[in-house]
């Protein structure tokens, strides 16, 4: 297993961040380490939308005041920790994300169907 977590981030999601648009693309199994975020709108304001891509787990987190991808994972992580603690997941959290929060990977979207998922979940 990988000990990495792998971020997709949608164009506009690397566009707020300012995040290079030179990020490549990753190629892997699909693993729980791997989450996708993308970014909407709903009444004027941005919101994050972080997907993880085997279970379809979705976190919504408010984007105002995030302009660098450093600000967004620490934003990420408080709100995965709190969704997954109300949910019962807490186990999940500590195996798959609190080990490998160190050794996080900055990728493109590359999934359709996650991203189309992701856009029902939205609408």
């Amino acid at each position: 297993m990988d000990n990495s977590l792998l971020f997709r981030f949608t164009k506009d999601a690397m566009d707020k961040l300012k995040i290079q648009k030179s990020t490549k693309t990753v190629y892997r199994e699909k693993s729980a380490c791997e989450w996708f975020v993308g970014l909407f709108n709903f009444q004027r304001r941005k919101y994050f939308l972080t997907t993880n891509a085997i279970t379809l787990y979705s976190v919504i987190s408010i984007g105002t005041g995030i302009n660098n991808n450093y600000a967004y994972f620490d934003l990420i992580i408080g709100d995965l920790y709190e969704q997954m603690k109300k949910d019962g997941a807490l186990l999940f959290f500590q195996r798959y994300i609190n080990e490998k929060l160190n050794n996080s990977i900055i990728a493109k979207t590359d999934n359709k169907a996650v991203l189309g998922s992701m856009n029902d979940f939205i609408f």
